[in-house]
């Protein structure tokens, strides 16, 4: 385990040494609700062209997707696997 001070990991059958820092903060969540998301994207200072959904087991995608585009007028879509996008 990683956060309990293991000094090594296997990765695809080879033990990789670890050479980082790994700390744990707590309060802090890697994942929000759509509200959250909503919001985050509503206080941006610039309007971003569009969103790209790339996180999350189906239908929450599809479905987070149709609320940024009814609520915010934003295209929000799920590139496919092993899609090229240009951000530029």
């Amino acid at each position: 385990m990683l956060f309990g001070g293991a000094e090594s990991l296997k990765i695809h059958g080879r033990m990789v040494p670890i050479r980082a820092e790994v700390a744990k903060m707590d309060g802090l969540s890697a994942h929000t609700d759509r509200d959250g998301l909503l919001g985050w994207l509503r206080a941006m200072d610039g309007r971003p062209r569009g969103v790209l959904l790339v996180h999350g087991d189906e239908p929450a995608p599809e479905s987070l997707g149709a609320a940024i585009e009814a609520d915010l007028r934003l295209e929000a879509r799920i590139p496919s696997y092993r899609e090229s996008v240009d951000l530029a």
